[in-house]
């Protein structure tokens, strides 16, 4: 019968560990980059097989978001056709509440954190800044 050491019966024991879920091949750049950025937020286990999916769809809303935004930003609407940017807000607004609807069903927002009851007491902790904790202007 052998003993064994103290460091060896210090040592933790890593296996089983869950590791954070890597961004599914189907999903380009922009898309496993938002992917990372959110799993990087939560703890390893949160998001499990079946939330994968709606995570998935998640960064490809934003990703859509950021896209329509962007043309939208670029319309001159001096000259554009109303009917045109009608449209195009209309998409923003679509694909931005499905990205909300998203982010709540992953339980990524304040709603999901928070009770509305302890939302008003951290409202209130934390009220407005004291002049000693903004930043100083630059004197020169």
């Amino acid at each position: 019968m052998s003993r064994e050491s103290i460091a060896s019966l210090s040592a933790a024991n890593v296996v089983g560990l869950p590791e954070r879920p890597e961004p599914p091949s189907f999903l380009s750049e922009p898309e496993s980059a938002i992917w990372r950025d959110v799993v990087a937020t939560k703890p390893a286990d949160w998001f499990l097989r079946d939330s994968q999916p709606i995570l998935a769809q998640y960064c490809k809303a934003i990703v859509l978001h950021r896209s329509l935004s962007a043309n939208l930003d670029k319309i001159d609407v001096s000259i554009a056709e109303p009917k045109e940017i009608e449209k195009l807000v209309s998409m923003v607004c679509k694909v931005s509440t499905l990205a909300s609807n998203l982010a709540t069903k992953l339980r990524l927002t304040q709603q999901s954190r928070y009770t509305p009851q302890s939302a008003s007491t951290a409202a209130k902790k934390n009220g407005p800044v004291k002049p000693w904790e903004t930043a100083k202007s630059d004197p020169r």
